[in-house]
């Protein structure tokens, strides 16, 4: 009587970790295997009407990281801007920008610095009333005009 010594497939355990693939991973799984079968990129890439650019992007994933490489990875960006303003600072901005909804982040770096001592420069106070929600152009422009004394 033979005894089984081995139950499992050669690198099953590579098989066991691999999910099913999404859509957008199919279909470019298709591209691939179609190449492998015709060893022609040119031809692949008119048969799915995709550029070259774009299979050979997947091909190196693909060939880099299986099957996993053919699935898209997040966009977001590793670093990103970290505000080192304090929250009494944007907080005091959110304040005279309410009060004040047609001063310009101009006007209100000239006031932070005049009458209280902070040095921020325009840019920075636009993005925090930007991130605040506090930018209403159609506001800000109805008030200018008011504002503006006219001509004659």
């Amino acid at each position: 009587m033979a005894t089984r010594y081995h139950t499992r497939l050669p690198h099953q355990w590579k098989l066991e970790r691999i999910v099913d693939p999404s859509k957008e991973a199919s279909k470019r799984l298709k591209w691939i295997d179609y190449y492998l079968k015709h060893n022609n990129a040119r031809k692949t890439c008119r048969y799915f009407g995709i550029s070259q650019t774009t299979f050979y992007k997947w091909l190196n994933r693909y060939k880099k990281q299986e099957l996993k490489g053919l699935e898209e990875f997040s966009r977001k960006p590793k670093n990103f801007r970290v505000s080192t303003v304090s929250h009494d600072t944007i907080s005091l901005i959110v304040k005279l920008r309410k009060k004040y909804p047609a001063w310009s982040k101009y006007k209100l770096e000239v006031i932070l610095k005049r009458d209280y001592g902070l040095i921020i420069s325009a840019s920075t106070i636009g993005r925090i009333l930007k991130k605040k929600n506090l930018i209403n152009q159609v506001k800000s422009n109805k008030l200018k005009e008011e504002q503006v004394p006219t001509m004659y």
